[in-house]
């Protein structure tokens, strides 16, 4: 679920538009499958990783625990996640 501060128009799974918004983890919830939820692919769960960092330890969440859901800044070219693509191999 959503907290809204203000009156922002909410979108599918009740994530907020144009703006940030949290989300309420559900018993079992992981990071990907909440980028998948939140944004329509677990290829943005760095993007959720980044902005929740007092929680970077956890890797399977109990229900109840609320995360910060910004939006995204911009679409990434191809399908491959951050640690693959910014590899450096030099």
């Amino acid at each position: 679920s959503v907290v809204s501060p203000d009156a922002a128009q909410t979108g599918p799974h009740g994530i907020l538009t144009g703006g940030n918004a949290m989300y309420t983890t559900k018993s079992g919830d992981t990071w990907d499958v909440i980028a998948k939820e939140v944004y329509g692919s677990e290829y943005h769960a760095d993007v959720l990783m980044a902005a929740n960092p007092q929680e970077i330890d956890t890797f399977i969440f109990n229900a109840g625990v609320e995360l910060n859901t910004p939006a995204l800044e911009e679409e990434r070219d191809g399908l491959m996640p951050p640690w693959k693509y910014e590899a450096s191999y030099d």
